[in-house]
């Protein structure tokens, strides 16, 4: 009779499941259902000098938004070949250059189509189509000299040139106190006599049919503040004096 092997009881212990995948949110290398490649971010492509500092803003607040301004400002750099970041690194950069690539014209985007890295994209875009100060403020001050309400109600018309001086603003030298202790309010007196010049521009350029209206603000003391959206509404009303 042939002998029998008693069974040996296994003695494996079960094996814990692996935890749930939390992503990190707040780290800069987390991607949504909805941040690859083909994603347009912004709403007007770049197509040369003139709109470049609408377009640089727009996407840098996206950017910064999804929080992906690390990989053109620097503030990231590529990691170490031996860097478990780097393939999380690498798969971003490619992403972050899809949106610069997608949000710009046809014949720039040819000459990214080569450049390795988004923070050098960006390095090109900047050094191509960023004009100094004399000229865009230049540009800017006929743009605001030729605007006017023409067709458009006076919320419209409000509406443009706010964009306008706001642009012109980013490039305006402001005065500031550096002493750290100065109590002559110059940032108030700045920004008062700031709005004193927006309100100017905006009257400039109303319709004939509010010659009266216009006269009326100007004298009023002080002056009604303008710079906040909000303001458009109340110049509707001012038609009735």
């Amino acid at each position: 009779m042939a002998d029998t092997v008693p069974a040996i009881a296994s003695q494996v212990a079960p094996v814990a499941p692996p935890a749930p995948y939390t992503p990190d949110f707040d780290s800069p290398y987390f991607l949504s259902s909805s941040d690859h490649g083909g994603v347009v971010i912004v709403t007007k492509p770049l197509t040369g000098a003139a709109d470049f500092p609408s377009w640089f803003r727009a996407f840098r607040m996206t950017l910064e938004g999804r929080n992906k301004i690390g990989f053109v400002d620097g503030s990231l750099p590529r990691p170490d070949d031996d860097d478990p970041n780097l393939r999380f690194w690498v798969r971003n950069n490619a992403i972050v250059g899809g949106w610069i690539m997608n949000s710009v014209a046809e014949h720039i985007a040819q000459s990214l189509l080569y450049v390795e890295t988004a923070r050098d994209m960006w390095l090109f875009l900047s050094k191509s189509y960023q004009q100094s100060n004399a000229p865009r403020k230049y540009r800017i001050k006929q743009k605001l000299r030729d605007l006017r309400q023409g067709s458009m109600d006076v919320a419209s018309y409000f509406s443009a040139i706010f964009a306008v001086w706001k642009e012109f603003q980013t490039i305006r030298a402001n005065h500031s106190c550096t002493c750290g202790r100065c109590t002559c309010l110059l940032s108030k007196r700045w920004n008062d006599e700031d709005e004193g010049d927006f309100v100017i521009d905006f009257l400039f350029g109303l319709n004939d049919e509010y010659e009266n209206v216009c006269g009326h603000i100007l004298a009023m003391d002080p002056p009604p503040e303008t710079v906040d959206a909000g303001a458009a509404a109340p110049y509707q009303n001012y038609k009735a004096f």
